[in-house]
């Protein structure tokens, strides 16, 4: 348009002096609009080349920081060498408790002939990967046979002796385990010679 206007500025109304000014302040814009492309292109090559450089710099310094841990390890004095590098020592990990004696011992006598046992047990708060392992032994006397290990609180015997092997009665004997330790077991005992079988529990 300011060409078209600079060409006639009298028969629109405009004095020259008027379009000189709107064509000076079009270069001015042009100029800022060109400043404005190259700023932001600088802006965007600085911000790739600073992102490259920290993620340089962070796996450099994670690799020196773990070569200084492996030697901290193998140096037979982990603090001395931490504190040279001016890192932390190691907290001392708390060893977590053994896990809990399973207590409220239930079970359901079903058609086929089995229990389903079922108990509760309150472990250590942050412990994992508790398994339950499950004993029996066939009246008051003897040693308890294993029948298997569950994580679960709940196990189905399908093996036990008619009316309780002749004994009457069924002691079970259930025990918290973890990795770090086994926790104090849990006895109870399932009476067969009522006509409905009952459950008391026993001192462990």
């Amino acid at each position: 348009l300011v060409p078209a206007w600079a060409e006639h500025p009298d028969a629109i109304g405009l004095s020259p002096a008027r379009v000189a000014e709107i064509e000076a302040l079009l270069a001015q814009a042009r100029a800022a609009q060109m400043a404005a492309y190259q700023a932001r292109n600088a802006a965007q090559s600085a911000t790739l080349a600073f992102e490259r450089a920290t993620a340089a710099l962070v796996h450099n310094a994670s690799t020196a920081i773990s070569t200084i841990k492996t030697t901290a390890n193998i140096s037979g004095d982990p603090v001395s060498v931490l504190s040279l590098a001016q890192l932390p020592a190691p907290k001392p990990r708390g060893r977590i408790a053994l896990p809990g004696t399973p207590k409220n011992f239930t079970f359901v006598l079903r058609q086929a002939g089995s229990l389903l046992l079922r108990w509760e047990c309150d472990n250590p708060t942050g412990s994992v990967g508790t398994m339950y392992s499950v004993g029996r032994r066939v009246g008051d006397d003897g040693e308890f046979e294993y029948l298997g290990t569950r994580g679960v609180k709940n196990f189905i015997d399908t093996t036990i002796p008619a009316g309780g092997g002749g004994a009457g009665s069924i002691t079970y004997e259930i025990a918290a385990l973890r990795s770090t330790g086994r926790g104090a077991p849990g006895r109870y005992v399932v009476n067969f010679g009522s006509a409905e079988a009952s459950a008391r529990k026993h001192a462990a």
